[in-house]
């Protein structure tokens, strides 16, 4: 059980005062005084109950003052006292407390031995709620002892009501909300114990913990295909908690595949696996989990999803390893309708294709935790989207196609998600010639070129895009945002070309060339962004542009030498901050940046 040292302090000090004043001799008795929900020095101090002792502590009284670091918790309606001993009849002092903060209670209790003092504090309905005592000899010596309050019954809780599928790695735990005498069902927080055998919990250590007073709780990061079992139970203030052993299991529905299963004698389970991918999704009817074991796996044509089929690779670290069919070179894999590709590893086999490894033709898809490894040269598209699919948390890496531009991501249609991936070694990371994507929160480095934009509506925000040899983002069509970005160490960070798109608060540091805005018409508005030490020029413009790049930060400023941004007509020497070829706008300008000498 818990103690609660923090909820009410009680500090016992028994001080057996004996005074030489003349017609004060022995006593009997002693006046016991209990203070409870003070501060840890709090005391219960043991007097002889004579006549200067009471009056001692009648003077007290009229001086004491009401003031505590701890207060009685507010469900405790009544102190209870009681002193005991085997020479003594039972001294019980019951004391309304409720909205106190602390109270102080006087008892007369006969000197002798082992005298046990019980502190009880009682809820409204007169359970006890928090109790506590310790046993002294009244012999007239002094001693100092402590009691602890520890709440007493666990809170009334009938476990976990369910373990929901929310997805193909997440679970949503639902329970009714407890009651109890210490805490109101507000208070209550809930202790998750989770395992993967039947009772396997291990209960003096939760798993998680929910915010008090939740009723539901959502796990997540569960391994795909794996059998969860939970018990949840309730904690009330007191830190007490009850021991209900109510189990469910969670796991999301599915067939079973391993290179040691079998298509023949296979049923699809998790004991009797198919040995083929093929074999599983011809099996499944949909709208369930397709369980691939680590292992490489080669199908003979595209695996085709059916609709709300999750395709997940459970080989830890990415070792559910697909190739590309040989024959024909189709596409690896087909999505679909609410489908699924998570966990893969889906790679070339090194022949010459122009046909992605993975499109969503007939449906959106969530592409999550994958890593599509093209081969250079040799693949034109690692993903191809037309709808309203999700590419998350997965890499992309070496696509092209006969050293010809090829991409980790094309977007043609559709409202597509791109966020929190990597590409790498990319002929060209992402492409968007039609839809309205939103690419957020992505690593963009070290290909040739990073986001080359040439129709659609582009939201292109938060992303880090780094040390790709050619551009950082490429724009030739269509609108887009382009927000938020760290763009750095490119050869050109961003490239205008007879479009207008609106560039804000942008970080484009360390390129050769800062923004480069051409063509006619052109008129973006470059505002808020940090443009500085880009080696040939921060702003370049060459046509029969409108330029608005008020409010940015330069490399130089009204109080810098030179003055403000410097300008120079086209031809520029190194280091200009702007290079003019056309209208523009920039004062006024906001303070330069801080930036090293050898910037500016």
């Amino acid at each position: 059980m818990k103690k609660l040292h923090s909820i009410i302090p009680v500090c016992i000090l028994f001080m057996l005062l004996l005074h030489s004043c003349s017609g004060l001799g022995p006593t009997r008795t002693s006046l016991v005084t209990i203070t409870i929900g003070s501060s840890s020095s709090a005391a219960i101090q043991v007097l002889p109950a004579n006549t200067w002792a009471r009056l001692k502590h009648f003077i007290a009284g009229l001086l004491q003052t009401t003031t505590a670091s701890a207060a009685i918790p507010s469900m405790v309606s009544d102190i209870k006292v009681t002193v005991s001993a085997a020479d003594i009849t039972n001294i019980i002092t019951l004391v309304p407390v409720a909205g106190l903060p602390s109270v102080t209670i006087t008892i007369e209790v006969p000197n002798g031995t082992n005298r046990t003092f019980l502190v009880e504090g009682l809820a409204a309905s007169g359970v006890v709620a928090y109790r506590g005592q310790t046993t002294a000899d009244l012999t007239g010596e002094p001693v100092s002892l402590a009691i602890t309050l520890t709440g007493v019954n666990p809170p009334t809780f009938a476990g976990l009501v369910s373990a929901s599928i929310l997805t193909i790695s997440s679970s949503q735990l639902q329970w009714n909300a407890a009651t109890d005498v210490v805490s109101p069902s507000a208070n209550i927080v809930y202790l998750i114990y989770q395992a993967t055998t039947p009772m396997g919990e291990l209960f003096t250590t939760p798993t998680y913990t929910s915010p008090a007073g939740a009723t539901s709780f959502t796990v997540s990061n569960l391994t795909p295909g794996t059998i969860y079992y939970f018990v949840v139970r309730a904690m009330n203030e007191a830190g007490i908690i009850d021991n209900n052993i109510v189990e469910r299991s969670f796991v999301y529905p599915g067939l079973y595949v391993a290179t040691s299963g079998s298509d023949t004698t296979g049923t699809g389970t998790q004991a009797n696996p198919y040995q083929t991918i093929s074999k599983a999704l011809t099996a499944t009817p949909g709208n369930e989990g397709v369980f691939v074991s680590a292992g490489t796996y080669t199908p003979v044509t595209t695996l085709q999803l059916k609709a709300g089929t999750a395709l997940a690779c459970t080989g830890p670290g990415h070792t559910t390893i697909i190739y590309r069919p040989i024959s024909g070179t189709p596409v690896a894999i087909a999505g679909n309708v609410a489908a699924i590709i998570d966990g893969c590893t889906v790679a070339e086999t090194g022949t010459l294709v122009v046909n992605p490894l993975i499109d969503d033709t007939l449906g959106a898809t969530t592409i999550n935790n994958t890593l599509v490894e093209c081969s250079l040269n040799n693949t034109n598209i690692g993903i191809a989207l037309q709808n309203n699919s999700a590419v998350m948390n997965s890499r992309m890496s070496n696509c092209a196609y006969n050293a010809s531009p090829g991409y980790g991501i094309s977007i043609t249609g559709g409202s597509a998600l791109i966020s929190s991936n990597t590409f790498t070694a990319n002929i060209g990371a992402i492409q968007v010639s039609g839809g309205a994507p939103t690419i957020a929160n992505n690593t963009i480095n070290n290909n040739v070129n990073g986001i080359v934009v040439s129709g659609g509506t582009s939201t292109i925000s938060s992303n880090t895009i780094d040390s790709n040899s050619s551009i950082g983002i490429s724009m030739t069509g269509g609108t887009a945002l382009i927000n938020n970005n760290l763009v750095s160490t490119n050869g050109t960070g961003i490239s205008i070309s007879n479009v207008s798109p609106v560039i804000n608060g942008n970080t484009i540091i360390s390129n050769s060339t800062g923004i480069s805005v051409i063509g006619s018409p052109a008129s973006p508005a470059i505002n808020n962004n940090s443009i500085y030490c880009n080696t040939t020029t921060d702003l370049n413009l060459a046509g029969t542009i409108s330029v608005n790049a008020t409010a940015n930060s330069w490399d130089h400023d009204s109080k810098t030498s030179p003055v403000g941004p410097t300008t120079a007509a086209a031809g520029c020497a190194d280091g200009v901050d702007i290079c003019l070829g056309g209208s523009v706008s920039y004062s006024p300008s906001n303070s330069a940046v801080p930036v090293p000498p050898a910037c500016r």
